[in-house]
């Protein structure tokens, strides 16, 4: 059993997501149970989900145990306490952990925020309405949201329900209709979004020689780290060292080394912040005709992205539009002078300077 566990081979049963492929043989992802439990973990994650709501949850969305039951609550429990979807392998009954051959089916980061939750949850989120700006507008004289109603099945309102301000309602088109007198600001030229893209293909560029070279450097340290496991087993071996320091020593070098390959893994599948911008550049760009004739759920979600703050002040809507979207509304309705030094000196780089400010601000990281 040591011998297999030593090999990265997990010696027992697999767990839910992976299926066993045969004595001495890596564990692997299961392509339908597999990506379940991810979403089990996602879900979790966020704090918003009791035991007993995911669980009926993922037994809906299909998540079963090995004899194809619904995965009990003591299951979920030990699926959302097992390291084993991390890549580590952890013996129950002596607390050993070994690094596993299989293929991780969760970063060790997710993994992580899951045992912070399991050890101060918040309560799960309840059921709402599903209006169009439900939880979106908020009343200028008393500040309190304003409650979404329907009248003759066809017409929607949202009211104030303060006592002072009784008299507080808009209908949901005039809404839309103002929100779309703001967006229609936010289209660019043809000519802008050719010479914005072609600063972004130039970002890209040399985006992808700076990841190369990030690459190579947590290689190096990855490589460190199995020269350190390889003296600490000598250690033990010239009884150096006594087992207990050596397994406390092992497995946080385990955890290093699954940290390091979690950066490469991040690495390869994170955009680049080229893709950021240009994300950023195609919503500001489609923001108008996606409100136009996009469904509910799809004009719901462009808002939610893009709206910080909607105050309705009598008939009026005031709409702050998150960065960069509010800097290039008002980059579009501004007239030019002179430029100022150190300040872009063409409509396109001040537009180019907005997105990548936010971009950047985003992804958590300054280019330097």
């Amino acid at each position: 059993m040591y011998g297999r566990l030593k090999q990265g081979l997990y010696p027992l049963r697999a767990p839910i997501g992976y299926l066993d492929m045969g004595g001495g043989n890596v564990k692997e992802i299961d392509p339908v149970q597999g990506p379940l439990v991810r979403q089990a973990f996602e879900l979790y994650s966020t704090g918003e989900w009791t035991f007993h709501t995911i669980q009926p949850e993922l037994s809906r969305r299909g998540l079963r145990g090995k004899r194809g039951t619904p995965v009990s609550l003591n299951g979920l429990t030990t699926l959302l306490n097992n390291p084993f979807y991390t890549g580590l392998i952890r013996i129950r009954k002596t607390g050993e952990i070994f690094e596993g051959s299989h293929r991780p089916l969760i970063s060790q980061a997710l993994f992580e925020r899951v045992q912070g939750v399991l050890h101060g949850r918040r309560d799960a989120l309840k059921t709402r309405h599903d209006f169009l700006f439900r939880r979106l507008l908020t009343c200028a004289s008393c500040g309190r949201s304003l409650i979404g109603e329907s009248q003759k099945g066809r017409f929607i309102y949202y009211r104030c329900h303060s006592a002072n301000c009784r008299g507080v309602s808009i209908p949901e088109s005039a809404i839309s209709d103002q929100l779309l007198a703001k967006l229609f600001f936010l289209q660019l030229s043809k000519e802008d979004l050719k010479d914005l893209r072609d600063l972004i293909g130039n970002l890209r560029g040399n985006q992808r020689n700076e990841r190369a070279e990030r690459e190579r450097s947590i290689r190096l340290l990855h490589s460190q780290v199995d020269d350190r496991m390889t003296r600490l087993t000598d250690l033990l071996i010239d009884t150096t060292i006594d087992k207990d320091t050596y397994e406390e020593r092992k497995v946080k070098l385990l955890k290093q080394k699954r940290g390091l390959s979690d950066q490469l893994e991040n690495l390869a599948s994170s955009p680049f912040l080229a893709d950021i911008i240009e994300e950023k550049l195609e919503r500001a760009n489609t923001a108008y005709s996606l409100f136009k004739i996009g469904n509910h759920s799809e004009k719901r979600d462009l808002v939610i992205s893009i709206s910080s703050n909607c105050i309705v002040d009598g008939k009026n809507l005031v709409f702050t539009l998150y960065s960069p979207y509010q800097e290039v509304l008002k980059c579009q309705n501004s007239s030019y002078g002179d430029p100022y030094r150190d300040e872009p000196r063409t409509r396109v780089e001040q537009l180019y300077g907005i997105f990548k400010d936010a971009a950047e601000r985003e992804a958590g990281y300054r280019l330097k």
